[in-house]
């Protein structure tokens, strides 16, 4: 009794003595991991700018999300692209290193960007000035990945944003590489532009300290050669030099590439128009401009435009052509097909400085390439709004494709242009406005008259509609819309008596739309005649339809053709009728039923 009153006692004794171990054993494990350099506790992404958490540690991972964000009042365009849901947060370099941000891995399309203080409140969105930015990784999709050399002891503000407002789940994470002596800072890089073709280009990345760095200029991912300082310069600006643009930085082992810049041609010298991977970017403010840390680039005046330049990547030009590489180009799943062709997809946008029509072909083209024009009503919020104008696929022997389309001032134009086979290269798109043929908006002459056919018979309904292509028709029975096609044909295979009513049809192009009068349709059911006769008498009986009426009618059959009412019209109950020859025939005749 004894010894097993006592094992209880034994056994609770020992598990509090392996409590106390595993305790201070647990305090010991943490000691040891907050003392291991490099490690630390994360911090919580915050919405607003004033709440962000800092966090010192050389490698990091933090898991959040942006699905509350909002974006604040005087907040940069980050990675210079339209945000709206932007969380933050704070880094403190704990060594010279070059550093990696990166937020692969998050579900949505995310913008990164990193900042610094020089001097000043840094709690002033005003104050902050650029360190890196990055909208889409190259090799990652939609992850953002920024690369930027920092000091010790420096505060950086990292702010991960969503493209057009996005959200979802984030994961950013951070490593660095240290570096012995002051790591490569990037303090202005280029901002993308087009050029007139000959005209010379000059890149100039400023840094603190470029002698202390081996630098090397790439072009679409190739070594320049003899390009090795923190300026390039070009004499004459060709088609061979278009592209992305990026200044290697390296010392030993160590190296990282600038943001790249987007150089094109534009035969108008209208420096913003140019062509994007993303289309939405076609219509953004232009890259560099109004953002924080930026400049804006000089622009050539446009011919023939009033008023203020608007600063974004539209073109508002008369008669010229856009160069460009799609070495880059892409495509979104939610974006639309380019004339049944996807991958490998860039944007232009037009905005026509007067009515007229836009005439486009890709002559000069190194590669062939469908194009699709597109319009919608603004504001544009979705990809569904885009409306197809007009598209063109060249065929297999051509590389040319053309198309144009009635276009008004102040309406904006995306022309979709895809690469055949998701085939890359140099691309010529030429644009001339016709200021001679006007847009037109439709008519249409549909209506008048009541319309009636036989139950079991084919009908088409046809309205002959005109106005600047394409057209658009829009079937309503009794007002309500019921069929849409191009053609202008509503085709009934055969008549019901359920297709009666009033028929009236909408043609809209992107210009405008009209409605057409009203034709009513009346649909008559044929009766099943019973036949009784006997000598110069006959006999007809059938089941009737309301708001039908009936009649007998004859002929003779050795005589004229016309057929003669016997008797007056007896409307339809929904009962059995029967109609006669009375008084009767004395010779021969044809006997019908006529509905009305």
């Amino acid at each position: 009794m004894n010894m097993s009153a006592q094992q209880p006692s034994r056994a609770t004794a020992q598990a509090a003595s392996a409590t106390r171990a595993l305790r201070r054993w647990c305090r010991l494990g943490l000691l040891i991991l907050m003392l291991l350099p490099g490690r630390g506790f994360a911090a919580d992404l915050q919405d607003l700018f004033a709440n962000r958490e800092s966090v010192t540690t050389e490698t990091g991972l933090i898991a959040g999300d942006n699905f509350t964000a909002t974006i604040e009042s005087g907040e940069p365009r980050h990675g210079e692209r339209t945000g709206g849901a932007s969380v933050w947060v704070s880094w403190i370099a704990p060594t010279n290193s070059i550093v990696t941000f990166t937020t692969v891995g998050s579900s949505f399309d995310t913008v990164l960007a990193a900042y610094y203080v020089e001097d000043g409140d840094p709690s002033i969105f005003s104050k902050l000035h650029r360190a890196a930015e990055n909208d889409d990784d190259d090799s990652q999709g939609a992850g953002s990945t920024v690369v930027f050399g920092a000091l010790a002891g420096k505060r950086y503000e990292i702010a991960v944003d969503g493209y057009r407002g996005a959200r979802g789940t984030i994961q950013l994470s951070w490593s660095i590489q240290p570096v012995g002596d002051t790591p490569p800072i990037v303090i202005a890089t280029p901002n993308d532009q087009a050029l007139q073709e000959g005209s010379p280009l000059t890149l100039s990345v400023a840094l603190q300290n470029p002698s202390a760095y081996n630098l090397h200029w790439f072009l679409n991912g190739e070594e320049i050669e003899e390009a090795e300082s923190a300026t390039l310069y070009l004499p004459s600006l060709s088609r061979t030099n278009l592209g992305q643009y990026r200044l290697r930085l390296s010392l030993g082992e160590i190296r990282f590439f600038t943001k790249p810049v987007e150089i094109q041609i534009n035969s108008e010298g209208l420096v913003d128009s140019l062509v994007r991977d993303k289309l939405y970017d076609a219509l953004d403010p232009a890259i560099g401009a109004n953002a924080v840390g930026g400049t804006t680039p000089m622009v050539k005046a446009r011919p023939k435009a009033s008023g203020p330049r608007t600063l974004d990547g539209v073109n508002r030009g008369y008669n010229g052509s856009q160069l460009f590489n799609t070495i880059g180009a892409t495509a979104a799943p939610d974006e639309p097909a380019i004339c049944g062709h996807a991958g490998a997809i860039t944007w232009f946008a037009y905005q026509p400085p007067e009515s007229g029509t836009l005439l486009l072909n890709t002559s000069g083209s190194e590669i062939r390439v469908a194009i699709t024009v597109f319009t919608y009503s603004e504001p544009l919020t979705s990809i569904t709004q885009l409306e197809a104008i007009t598209c063109d696929s060249p065929p297999a022997n051509g590389t040319v494709s053309e198309v144009e389309c009635a276009v008004l001032p102040g309406r904006t134009y995306i022309v979709g242009i895809a690469g055949l086979g998701n085939v890359r290269g140099i691309v010529k798109l030429n644009y001339q406005l016709d200021l001679t043929h006007l847009p037109l908006a439709p008519s249409v002459n549909f209506g008048g008259a009541e319309l009636t056919v036989a139950a079991g018979q084919p009908l088409v309904l046809a309205a002959a509609a005109a106005g600047s292509p394409p057209l658009h028709f829009t079937w309503l029975k009794n007002n309500l819309p019921i069929a849409v096609d191009d053609t202008g044909a509503l085709v009934f295979p055969l008549v019901t008596p359920a297709d009666a009513g009033s028929y009236r049809v909408r043609v809209r192009n992107h210009i405008s739309e009209i409605l057409s009068g009203s034709l009513a349709v009346r649909v008559l059911i044929p009766p099943a005649l019973q036949v009784e006769a006997t000598t110069g008498k006959v006999l007809l009986s059938f089941d009737t339809v309301p708001q039908q009426s009936y009649s007998l009618e004859y002929r003779d059959p050795s005589g004229s053709n016309v057929w003669l009412p016997l008797g007056p019209a007896r409307p339809g109950t929904g009962g059995a009728i029967t109609l006669t020859n009375d008084p009767p025939s004395a010779s021969d005749a044809w006997f019908r039923v006529r509905v009305q």
